[in-house]
């Protein structure tokens, strides 16, 4: 069967932060009521209200907890002994990925985005008390979050001429084992309840994957061609890039039975909740909260005493019932004041006088690192002809001869299909995964052409003097272009060595992952030659925004936040806790803003929490939008520019000097420079090296190349790394960015 994908259902993603994608927090308190004790409970639905970050949900949900426990609940007189205890759990992990794939791990789903697993946890620990009502607990334990992410993909296909739906099932089964240190606050409820709060930090030290794709409709005929089974992209091992620590908080209930006549054996079960804070892979956002049932066995210290307490109620004064009230008036920085009401009380100084607290928020555009006061933001839309340069090597794992998942392979069957128009619109790296099809197709069009494969190696431990491994590296990639794209064999060359010719660093880690490679060279140009796509740039000015906060009195803060919305829908929030800091960036580029009718104007606020949990907010402010779209320009005929964008890779390692490959883009260059063009140059380099070096590097780049276009009027700027185009943990990401961008604006009339 023959499957050929007709369009793809596109997924609905959860508006939710990954933390909150649906869960209601439900707390118990509870004591004996016999004793004078009080029970219940209360639902926490804060983190379903998208407007409520994590660290204010997590803020919330442990300050109404503890607010219940310590208002509603009568003081016992308990038994504080020390108290040693082990347990065993059953655990329900629910894990919150938000990603595609994982760099290393083949395949092709279209978003991961939750999953569930079952497992244990054992642990020992150690409580000691600190009041009658409070004790210290410190522990270890043994935490395994295991988990299998699933999505199911639509598509239709094509059988036996007619078109069905087809469904694709992507699996992703994970173990994470980790061992933690768990410290906590314990509150005594009563002499059998208790409620614990605490952290954990935890040391990752094994994950395992194995993931595969499924066809799972229609079940009884379809089979992938590539593998001649119902599955493909199967594949396991240990999870590339894993992070080595993780941070949680924990929530829990938990009680205690005596099982002999003086209590100091206690049968101890509980219930808890822990809220995953760190990401398990550093490529992908991936985290994980537990829901844990245990079950323990305690031993209390108990010294002997002759007359027990006796058991007091402590009273509690009446709480004053607070109002929190935003003023408007004529100030552009919008005052904000508390008053509080109940019991005929106001919020006082010592003098007497009511407190009040104003607070403002302004902002300035930012163009070229320097501030400008503006009245509108502006989002234009241009064509712009791109450049993308085809990085001519391709990147191995340490001691593998396997062509990496990343890179994008078809089956034989489809290479009919294959088209360079796919590439339009694609960022530039998801162009370069697909180097393998688009030479393929190029030397099959190029009969003449002759194509040298030289394989690579680190050189270094495993890889230390292994031609062998080097040649079958080599081999891959040739026999991928002959057997997938009928290439002839006599137009390839074939070649093996140790280093690259041009090698990178060997002394660092970087340098040896970038030195694991294949290199391919042509004796026709145009088998190499970059892309050369259509595109639709969008840029907004002021690209960066600068928002000024201040507050008076100088009060003590426990959270702060800037939010930016319009009609309701949150484009950016800014948050953090303790001090407000004086100024806040956002960066409009690196924003997906949407252009879409009626967007003409954009609110932002202030509100800030004082450590008494009062919350104040200033008046919303609005920033008008201007939208000038290619239709709108075309209908109205209105003046426009067209910005070509031209990139030289290629620069080997701490080099800047131009070599014959650029010669054929800085012609190109040259021939779309007009007269009355505005032409800048940006240099960058990747991470590896020192800032400054890097800095000065990125500077001769930039001049080298404007030296050589020869234009009287060039802008030349030095990025070096402080900017970096990709993420720099793959090898081919670090080449990409050690490059020149040349920016050409030239004016066009409708």
């Amino acid at each position: 069967m023959t499957i050929q994908i007709d369009a793809k259902l596109k997924q609905r993603k959860s508006p939710l932060p990954p933390f909150f994608k649906g869960g209601l927090e439900l707390f118990f308190f509870l004591s004996p009521f016999e004793k004078g004790g009080q029970g219940g409970f209360f639902l926490n639905f804060s983190h379903l209200f998208y407007n409520t970050s994590f660290l204010s949900t997590i803020r919330l949900t442990f300050f109404l907890t503890f607010f219940l426990f310590f208002i509603y609940f009568p003081s016992f007189s308990q038994d504080n002994s020390p108290q040693l205890g082990v347990f065993g759990s059953f655990v329900l992990n629910r894990h919150f990925p938000d990603f595609r794939e994982i760099p290393g791990i083949p395949s092709c789903c279209p978003s991961f985005e939750s999953g569930i697993g079952f497992n244990g946890r054992a642990g020992l620990y150690y409580a000691y008390p600190l009041t009658k009502s409070f004790s210290l607990s410190a522990g270890i334990d043994y935490f395994s979050k295991n988990g299998l992410l699933s999505a199911t993909e639509s598509e239709l296909i094509n059988l036996s001429g007619a078109r069905i739906n087809g469904k694709f099932e992507h699996t992703l089964d994970a173990v994470f084992n980790t061992a933690g240190l768990n410290i906590g606050l314990i509150t005594k409820l009563s002499n059998t309840y208790n409620v614990y709060l605490g952290a954990r930090p935890g040391y990752i030290f094994s994950n395992k994957y194995e993931a595969q794709e499924k066809i799972t409709e229609p079940a009884d005929r379809g089979i992938f061609l590539d593998t001649g089974t119902p599955v493909r992209n199967h594949s396991k091992g240990n999870i590339p890039n894993p992070e080595l620590f993780s941070f949680d908080i924990e929530v829990g209930f938990s009680a205690g039975f005596p099982l002999n006549g003086d209590s100091t054996l206690m049968l101890n079960p509980g219930l808890s909740y822990s809220i995953g804070l760190t990401d398990y892979v550093k490529t992908v956002s991936w985290k994980i909260s537990s829901v844990t049932a245990s079950i323990g066995i305690s031993w209390l210290f108990k010294p002997k005493t002759e007359l027990p307490n006796e058991i007091e109620n402590e009273k509690k004064e009446p709480q004053v019932q607070q109002e929190i009230i935003s003023l408007k008036n004529n100030k552009s920085d919008g005052n904000i004041t508390q008053k509080t009401k109940g019991n005929e009380k106001n919020d006082t100084t010592t003098s007497g006088e009511k407190i009040i607290i104003k607070a403002g928020i302004k902002s300035v555009g930012v163009i070229d690192g320097e501030e400008q006061p503006f009245s509108r933001i502006r989002i234009e839309e241009f064509l712009s002809k791109n450049i993308k340069p085809l990085l001519n090597y391709i990147f191995f794992d340490n001691n593998s001869a396997e062509i990496p998942g990343r890179y994008k392979q078809i089956i034989k069957g489809d290479t009919a299909n294959f088209s360079l128009k796919k590439m339009h619109n694609l960022p530039t790296l998801d162009c370069y995964y697909e180097m393998l099809n688009i030479v393929g197709m190029r030397l099959k069009a190029t009969p003449e052409a002759k194509l040298k494969i030289t394989g690579c190696n680190s050189d270094e431990n495993t890889e230390k003097n292994n031609i062998a491994l080097s040649l079958a590296r080599a081999n891959a990639v040739a026999d991928y272009f002959i057997k997938t794209w009928n290439v002839k064999t006599e137009q390839i060359i074939i070649e093996s060595r140790n280093l690259p010719a041009k090698p990178s660093n060997t002394s660092e880690q970087d340098g040896e992952e970038e030195n694991r490679r294949v290199e391919l060279d042509c004796d026709v140009y145009k088998i190499l030659e970059p892309l050369t796509t259509t595109d639709t740039l969008r840029e907004i000015t002021p690209p960066i925004i600068r928002f000024y906060s201040e507050i008076q009195p100088k009060i003590p803060l426990r959270t702060w936040k800037i939010t930016i919305l319009h009609l309701g829908r949150f484009l950016k929030i800014f948050e953090g806790k303790d001090s407000l800091p004086d100024r806040v960036e956002w960066n409009l580029n690196g924003e997906n803003i949407p252009i879409v009718l009626g967007l003409d104007s954009i609110a932002y606020n202030l509100e800030i929490t004082d450590t008494l949990g009062n919350t104040y907010q200033t008046l919303p402010k609005t920033l008008p939008i201007q939208q000038q779209t290619l239709i709108r320009k075309i209908e109205e005929h209105l003046s426009d520019k067209k910005i070509n964008r031209f990139s030289l890779i290629l620069f080997d390692f701490d080099e800047y000097r131009l070599n014959p490959q650029h010669s054929p883009i800085i012609d190109l260059v040259r021939e779309n420079i007009q007269a009355n063009s505005k032409v800048k140059i940006l240099g960058y380099t990747d991470r590896m090296g020192e800032a400054l070096y890097n800095l000065l590097l990125s500077d001769k780049r930039a001049k080298e190349t404007a030296t050589a276009l020869q234009f009287k009027s060039i802008k030349t700027k030095a990025i070096g790394e402080s900017l970096l185009l990709y993420d720099n943990i793959l090898p081919e990401a670090r080449f990409y960015c050690r490059t020149v961008e040349i920016i050409v604006e030239n004016p066009i009339e409708w």
